[in-house]
């Protein structure tokens, strides 16, 4: 990665991932967009272990339940994040702006140990290409109406066709 950004020059500049422009607020639409449009719709399976069963907010669960979060659903969740959950709204992640119960909720990657360990990277990935793209690229949707999705553990588009092109570049003095 380090090479990389090394061999870059003015002509094909990307922003660093480490930049205050990243950390001061630049990944809200990244988080929004995870939020709205989790790659994983459903949480990996769990078994409960064997013994007594386990307890979870008020409800017994016996021993070797299968139980599992439903990311899309809290995603989605009205009460977690307020009438407009079914709306994009980047500025829902502003500083001071997100409940505790918001914070936990947020698990595009999932949660506790057995999380995705990639995550870090699959940000810095994502940041960097996003960055990268939009400099570069405009772009255009060119279906209209609602998102259509085919449910599974993977959550994928049926069909989004968006056309690109190159951005213009304004005249060096």
């Amino acid at each position: 990665m380090v090479m990389y950004v090394q061999y870059l020059t003015e002509e094909t500049w990307c922003p660093s991932i480490w930049s205050s422009s990243i950390r001061s607020g630049a990944n809200r639409p990244s988080n929004e967009t995870h939020r709205m449009h989790s790659t994983a719709a459903l949480g990996l399976p769990r078994v409960v272990p064997p013994g007594s069963g386990v307890t979870i907010a008020s409800h017994h669960f016996p021993p070797l339940t299968v139980l599992s979060v439903p990311t899309y659903t809290v995603h989605h969740s009205t009460s977690i994040w307020g009438p407009d959950a079914e709306k994009f709204n980047p500025s829902r992640w502003g500083p001071g702006t997100l409940t505790d119960r918001q914070k936990a909720s947020f698990i595009p990657f999932g949660y506790g140990p057995r999380a995705c360990v990639g995550r870090n990277v699959a940000e810095m990935e994502l940041a960097m290409i996003v960055s990268t793209v939009v400099k570069g690229f405009e772009f255009e949707l060119r279906e209209s109406g609602e998102l259509e999705t085919r449910e599974g553990f993977l959550r994928k588009p049926v069909s989004c066709r968006v056309g690109m092109r190159r951005r213009k570049r304004a005249a060096k003095d």
